[in-house]
């Protein structure tokens, strides 16, 4: 990789810091990886992309809640092989998060992740706008992201799939502080209806995916204008605050 990648690490982390990672994010495909601020290790397993994963997530810290606001539970739909539930986690130690997974491999290796942070639940399911199954509709490099449909067949289902309502009532949770989504054009139908969990939600980070299924945005800007949420663009994610929840909040950036 280029030195502005290095510089950039230097940047972030110290020289020291970054020759230590720099061989194992760009040059030796690491196994595992350490990094600074994290209490356990991250294993990458023959994830393609991982280094570069963990890099966005938990270098660049992408997801990192840019005004103060009191975090105690999270939901991260989407969560792939657990960089943002273990960011989160490091983050916010007292934190109870539930991270929502439908692909098995990146399943298998999210657990493996986690298994250290017992303030982390792990979920072999997929998100949507009700009870279901879900069946790949498109998978994208290896195994990093997959889109799914639903589907009335068990057999040809790689998961089930539930509503943030259905993760809220399983938790006995009266409201989400956080819920991160980032779940490959599923947000088309997750915002079209059923969707009063947003009520109980004070924080959404979306990442949207218009390329990859047309008009997939539309509901989920239909869906915040209607519940009163104010959004901005941060890392290129949509931070989205309910008005009433964060009076102020848009002042601290």
């Amino acid at each position: 990789m280029s030195l502005s990648h290095f510089l950039k690490l230097r940047f972030r982390l110290g020289t020291l810091e970054a020759i230590k990672l720099y061989p194992q994010l760009h040059v030796a495909r690491a196994k595992s990886l350490q990094l600074p601020g994290l209490r356990h290790a991250v294993h990458l397993g023959a994830y393609p992309e991982g280094a570069a994963l963990a890099e966005e997530i938990l270098i660049n810290k992408i997801y990192r809640i840019p005004f103060k606001m009191q975090v105690n539970r999270i939901i991260d739909c989407g969560a792939n092989i657990g960089f943002t539930s273990i960011f989160y986690a490091n983050t916010y130690p007292e934190a109870h998060i539930v991270a929502v997974e439908p692909e098995k491999r990146n399943f298998d290796l999210l657990k493996k992740n986690t298994a250290p942070y017992n303030n982390i639940v792990c979920l072999n399911k997929g998100i949507w706008n009700e009870r279901t199954y879900l069946k790949i509709a498109r998978e994208f490099d290896a195994y990093i992201n997959v889109m799914v449909t639903p589907t009335n067949d068990p057999a040809e289902a790689i998961c089930e799939a539930v509503t943030i309502q259905n993760i809220l009532d399983d938790q006995e949770w009266d409201q989400a502080d956080v819920v991160k989504m980032d779940v490959q054009g599923a947000e088309k139908a997750i915002f079209s209806s059923n969707h009063q969990w947003m009520e109980k939600t004070k924080l959404l980070i979306l990442e949207l995916h218009e390329k990859h299924v047309s008009h997939s945005s539309q509901p989920a800007i239909k869906a915040l204008l209607s519940y009163g949420f104010r959004f901005f663009i941060y890392h290129n994610l949509l931070f989205c605050l309910r008005d009433s929840d964060h009076n102020g909040s848009l002042n601290q950036l």
